[in-house]
Order: C-alpha cells, then sequence, then structure tokens
C-alpha cells in the first residue's frame, strides 16, 4: 500500500497532459516523436469521423425535405440492404438514434459505396 500512497502524491502534482505522457510512454514506450504521431492521428480520424456524420444526418434532412412522401420504413430497409449497417445508427428521427453508435468504419464504408 506504501506505493500505491507515493503514486497518488505524484499523481496528484501531475497535469492530465503530464499524466496522459507519462502513461503513454511507460506502458507503450514511444518516444516523443512517436506520441505527437499517434495523437495528430487520433485527431484527424476524429474530425473525419465527425464530418462525416454531420454531412450523413444533413443528407437525412435534405431528403427528407425534398420529398414530402419520404419514407422511413422504405429508407431504413435500403440502409441496411445496401450498407448492412443498423438505419438507427443514422437516421437522427428513429427513436433509438445514438449518434455514438455509428463506428467509423460504418461512416467510411457509406461514404465509399455512395460517391463512387
Amino acid at each position: 500500500m506504501h506505493h500505491l500512497e507515493q503514486l497518488k502524491k505524484i499523481l496528484g502534482k501531475m497535469s492530465d497532459e503530464d499524466i496522459s505522457k507519462a502513461i503513454f510512454h511507460m506502458a507503450m514506450q514511444y518516444s516523443d516523436e512517436t506520441s505527437q504521431t499517434v495523437s495528430f492521428i487520433f485527431w484527424i480520424c476524429f474530425m473525419a469521423e465527425q464530418d462525416l456524420n454531420t454531412a450523413l444526418q444533413g443528407g437525412w434532412k435534405l431528403a427528407k425535405d425534398a420529398n414530402p412522401k419520404f419514407n422511413h420504413e422504405e429508407i431504413d430497409k435500403s440502409i441496411e440492404t445496401d450498407y448492412k449497417i443498423k438505419s438507427k445508427k443514422i437516421n437522427p428521427e428513429n427513436k433509438d438514434f445514438n449518434k455514438r453508435e455509428i463506428t467509423f468504419g460504418d461512416l467510411i464504408y457509406i461514404k465509399r459505396t455512395t460517391f463512387r
């Protein structure tokens, strides 16, 4: 227990950024350059995911606004058949919609197959 108490004291004095760096370097044994590269790639992927998700939801709204007879069931079936993705992941009007459920892979797959 003595070592754990010492660790708590040390961590209490460190900033979140320093703790993150220390864990990354100790656990992964990566250099600062590798750490910065991983961080850069993470943020690029995160921004791309956010942009794709926003575009997907915007497309859903545009399709609905453009067609007063917008048929959710037909569109849901098409998405699940054509893209193999549960439509509740991308239909913001679905009661079970949770934008965190769609994966980055789902978004990339939709983008790749839609914009050929």
